[in-house]
């Protein structure tokens, strides 16, 4: 890593002037003690990524032709994805690994974390009397350039920079859902409300996290007022919430957290999951490959493996299931029988 003395002196030698070496040494030697790349302009960046300065300009003033728009059902409705072409996708990611996971995220963000699940979020709330659930409305399309901007200005990038590089994750003035960026780029954006909630939560005696735009709050009591300061709190900042997800669970009430039980002492799966597998297991074993050829049922190769996954995905949140731990091991082994594989 350069420092300010070897800046300067490279920045002389290509013909810049002193005041200005001076000024751009300093620029460069805080980003990267900040641990940052040193970007000093558009054709800086469009050379550390190899791709042509005129495409970035495409993408940011045109961003919505590199971007294959389409919808997938969620749980309750359709979900807007817009995928980002492979080289936009390529330059988002470089700005993701690059830039915005050299940021610290906040500890109460569980979604899009490498180190945080599902899991861990739903032990943080475990032995909970009463449970509130709060969900963020179009999550995404709610977090601004503007919003993208100031993360890009935290860092120390000039504010043209900034602005520019917001564009080239941004669409149509928003995160784009489906993008490499959007992820980290929400939890970064999403730090400050963290925060406040927080000091809310902690003033309660009321425990707080938030999993991508899921938000939970646990305690002995969740007393209204509460809730009409959190609201508030969130809608001060921009988002607006889907009063139709609204839960508060109280005592004796069956409580979940992103599709995970945590009403007893441990986290579980659902029953009826559970019990799905059961079934699925059982047919599968029972019948083979005429469980997915056709013969018994619809014509899909890929039932056996998804199986496999709902089986992992049991395991993983209930590691001492020893039914489930048999019931994959045979399924991987029929799998090797019916394929050959291994």
């Amino acid at each position: 890593m350069l420092n300010f003395s070897q800046w300067k002196s490279f920045l002389q030698s290509e013909g810049i002037s002193e005041q200005q070496s001076e000024h751009l040494a300093n620029y460069a030697e805080r980003l990267a003690n900040r641990g940052f790349p040193v970007i000093f302009e558009l054709e800086h960046l469009s050379r550390l990524l190899g791709v042509e300065k005129n495409y970035l300009y495409r993408v940011m003033f045109k961003g919505s032709e590199f971007y294959r728009t389409f919808e997938i059902n969620g749980r309750r409705k359709k979900r807007l994805i817009s995928s980002p072409y492979p080289i936009l996708s390529y330059i988002q990611s470089w700005i993701k690994e690059q830039i915005l996971e050299k940021f610290v995220v906040s500890e109460h963000a569980y979604g899009y974390v490498k180190s945080r699940s599902i899991l861990d979020n739903a032990k943080f709330h475990l032995g909970c009397t009463e449970l509130l659930k709060l969900d963020i409305k179009d999550y995404f399309a709610h977090i601004s350039r503007a919003m993208v901007n100031r993360v890009f200005n935290e860092a120390g990038f000039t504010p043209k920079l900034s602005y520019q590089l917001s564009k080239l994750c941004c669409v149509y003035g928003s995160l784009p859902q489906g993008a490499p960026s959007s992820p980290t780029l929400s939890n970064l954006v999403m730090r400050e409300l963290d925060q406040s909630l927080f000091y809310l939560s902690d003033f309660y005696n009321i425990k707080f996290s938030r999993y991508a735009d899921d938000l939970a709050f646990s305690g002995k009591a969740i007393p209204s007022d509460f809730i009409v300061k959190a609201v508030k709190q969130i809608e001060n900042y921009g988002f607006m919430l889907n009063h139709e997800k609204f839960t508060h669970r109280k005592i004796n009430q069956g409580k979940m957290i992103s599709g995970l039980s945590i009403s007893g002492d441990f986290v579980r799966v659902p029953k009826k999951t559970r019990r799905e597998f059961r079934q699925k297991h059982h047919y599968m074993m029972l019948n083979k490959e005429k469980s997915f050829n056709g013969v018994h049922g619809d014509f899909d190769l890929l039932s056996l493996d998804k199986l496999i996954g709902l089986g992992q995905f049991i395991k993983f949140i209930e590691p001492n299931n020893t039914f489930v731990i048999r019931a994959v091991d045979d399924l991987n082994l029929l799998k090797k029988e019916i394929f050959r594989t291994g």
